[in-house]
């Protein structure tokens, strides 16, 4: 196995132009959401280098597509956007394949379509996709681009990630990423890049995601965002998490409004913080990171064997040491953690953080109060 270095283009990227369709999987936080808003603000431009990129309005991702492949429901963000007709989004998902075949060719300049959707890697019906894009795209080569976080990391991102939507927590589990990316494998070609700055090309996951599919001249003339999406501190994410616990504790896995408006405080708070009170760099306990690393090891192992990826750090892969630290380490007896068993936490920090949320949440209280009193009866 090959390893590119950070600096030089994936060799996929260096080959002549021939017609192909790539599907970027995602996974979820591997700068997703960056890649995406590159590639629609620069529609023009890669359309000029023969890429397409096509426009789903008033969609900002193509995850959609991926709703006639799901199995028997669907991703719950279309729900809000479409209703809860499954069979009703199906078609209009099916409307916009056809949408992108009728536009692709339409234009004989075309090679390349680009497809970029993180609910792809949850489809379960490979076999009906390959079948669909054979009908829509007849003789074009289909690729599979997914990007992956080490199970650790990936983990610590998640929980974040989930304590902006969830009052509960969850113990490290597997993410079945061997076996989902297997289904890919009928498909197409897979190249999974490993989501890190000492892999990636130029350290960023947006000109990596160029480097797949523009030479490598080609990759400047693409104007590229900055990264977004970031997560709070765990310590802001607790404040978010206990309160969703006890003001809706049964509404989980969705964004409200108020809570909402609560991380916006909470990163206002965060910024006014002096240097030294504020929350220090997100970590998992070693007893998370383990439990992580050792309930994906059979995943690891799938992608390392049929695949040909490998993490860059070797000793992630000592799957005997790690399950004898976790014999010898002292686990809770408990089916649902609590946060410190996960991560790190800084009481101090924490402290410090709740009273400025507070002193901000009273300057509003009389903001609003003197906006109230100055108002004509």
């Amino acid at each position: 196995m090959t390893r590119e270095t950070a600096n030089t283009p994936p060799a996929a990227a260096r080959k002549s132009p021939e017609r192909r369709i790539i599907l970027h999987i995602g996974t979820q936080k591997t700068g997703t959401t960056s890649i995406q808003d590159t590639c629609r603000r620069g529609r023009e431009a890669l359309r000029k280098h023969g890429v397409h990129y096509p426009a789903l309005a008033p969609l900002t991702t193509h995850s959609i597509l991926s709703v006639p492949f799901y199995g028997t429901g669907m991703p719950r963000e279309f729900r809000h956007v479409f209703g809860e007709d499954v069979e009703h989004v199906r078609q209009i998902a099916f409307a916009y394949w056809a949408q992108i075949a009728q536009e692709t060719h339409a234009d004989r300049d075309i090679h390349t379509v680009v497809v970029s959707g993180e609910h792809l890697v949850d489809i379960v019906d490979h076999a009906g996709l390959k079948q669909h894009l054979a009908h829509l795209f007849p003789d074009w080569r289909i690729e599979v681009l997914c990007y992956l976080r080490d199970p650790a990391a990936y983990f610590l991102s998640h929980l974040r990630q989930q304590m902006r939507a969830s009052g509960k927590l969850f113990w490290p589990h597997d993410f079945g990423w061997g076996e989902k990316l297997s289904g890919w494998q009928t498909i197409g070609e897979v190249r999974i890049r490993e989501f890190s700055r000492k892999t990636l090309y130029k350290g960023d996951a947006v000109p990596d995601f160029l480097s797949q599919i523009l030479p490598e001249p080609e990759i400047d003339t693409i104007p590229l965002q900055k990264p977004r999406n970031e997560s709070l501190s765990v310590e802001a994410m607790e404040l978010v998490r206990t309160y969703r616990a006890a003001i809706h504790p049964l509404r989980n896995d969705v964004l409200l409004p108020d809570s909402m408006r609560l991380i916006s405080l909470l990163e206002t708070a965060e910024r006014l913080l002096p240097e030294t009170h504020r929350p220090p760099k997100p970590s998992l306990t070693p007893l998370a990171r383990d439990m992580a690393l050792l309930h994906n090891h059979e995943s690891m192992e799938i992608l390392r064997d049929s695949f040909g990826f490998q993490y860059a750090r070797v000793s992630l892969y000592d799957f005997d040491a790690t399950a004898e630290r976790l014999d010898k380490a002292t686990q809770p007896d408990r089916r649902t953690p609590r946060l410190t068993d996960l991560v790190r936490f800084d009481r101090q920090a924490f402290a410090a953080l709740r009273s400025e949320l507070l002193a901000l949440m009273l300057q509003g209280q009389e903001a609003r109060t003197k906006t109230h009193a100055s108002a004509p009866p």
